[in-house]
């Protein structure tokens, strides 16, 4: 069995504990790794015997974490924006448009009394032999990368109620093209920066797995345990005097809206081309590095954070126009 040879697929529930098994519900992911693994505590008896030797095992929670890499594509990428904000608005970009666009937004509400976010099934085939399913899948982090010369790249963190196996399926892979770096364009404040070199966004839904006394080795409930949060990270070229305002925004606290915009490609219909966009209303950092390490050019690294934005009523905003319509 060879890496190039596993597959990933992922589908949305419409309730929680009840898996997908319609094979045209499944979103294919082009996957760059996928490191999902069952895990199962071990509880080691500890009670004193009048002997050296550690005593037996039995099984403890069992539970499901791992990563979903991938690139950026368009018909793609939604599925992780729709697992990370819990919904999804869908509008014609244009009357009998092949083109729609989708929105999300992160809601006040959860998903029910057992889970935070919306649950998802995921098949992931690696072993050569069966396929691994995992019920109840909610996207507990996602981490969007954008660097200068290279294609886009995203993780998808997971946390799954139940692990099991399938027969695999055979998916059937969109033709979307990945995203590169001089797709990407940044707005800070409301005017174009065209001097970043990276930039790493880190949305976190702060989930945790909840044991209850339900007779079962699976967490009952995946629920969150603090503020849902998104940083921001990134590198920034220093020509002479031309982001002058960089300090001065950090030792003032200063806000400013941050917007990425990611358009190109062939049309996918008249006037419409295939567009992914990161809106961060109110953007302030957290630290700046004015690092000289040799002779060569002076390069800026910061950290920065979302801030809840009152007139929106939103931490963030996430879009993406393309060619498929539901998801």
């Amino acid at each position: 069995m060879f890496g190039g040879q596993t597959t990933v697929q992922i589908a949305r529930q419409a309730s929680g504990g009840t898996a997908i098994t319609t094979m045209t519900s499944f979103h294919p992911i082009p996957h760059l790794s996928a490191t999902l693994e069952t895990a199962i505590a071990e509880l080691g008896m500890d009670s004193m015997r009048n002997r050296f030797d550690e005593g037996p095992v039995q099984q403890g929670l069992i539970s499901v974490q791992g990563d979903v890499g991938f690139r950026w594509q368009p018909e793609i990428i939604p599925v992780f924006f729709y697992g990370l904000t819990n919904v999804i608005s869908s509008t014609n970009a244009t009357p009998g448009s092949v083109s729609a666009t989708h929105w999300f937004v992160p809601i006040q509400t959860e998903f029910d009394d057992n889970l935070s976010v919306q649950p998802w099934t995921i098949e992931e085939y690696k072993d050569g032999q069966r396929a691994h399913q995992y019920t109840d899948s909610l996207l507990s982090r996602l981490t969007l990368e954008i660097a200068g010369g290279q294609l886009l790249r995203g993780t998808g963190t997971y946390m799954a109620r139940v692990s099991s196996e399938k027969a695999q399926t055979a998916p059937t892979y969109r033709t979307g093209v990945e995203v590169t770096w001089n797709q990407a364009s940044v707005s800070l404040g409301g005017a174009g920066w065209p001097s970043f070199e990276t930039l790493t966004f880190v949305f976190d839904n702060a989930l945790e797995f909840v044991t209850t006394l339900d007779g079962t080795q699976s967490p009952r409930r995946i629920r969150r345990s603090g503020f849902r949060t998104c940083r921001v990270s990134g590198t920034i070229d220093l020509p002479v005097n031309s982001i002058s305002g960089l300090f001065p925004d950090f030792r003032a606290g200063t806000e400013r809206t941050l917007v990425v915009t990611v358009e190109g490609g062939t049309a996918i219909s008249s006037g419409g081309f295939n567009r992914l966009k990161v809106d961060i209303p109110t953007f302030r950092y957290s630290a700046k590095r004015y690092n000289v390490t040799g002779p060569g050019r002076v390069t800026v690294g910061f950290d920065g954070r979302a801030v809840y934005n009152v007139g929106s009523a939103m931490l963030f905003l996430l879009s993406a126009q393309n060619s498929f319509t539901s998801y």
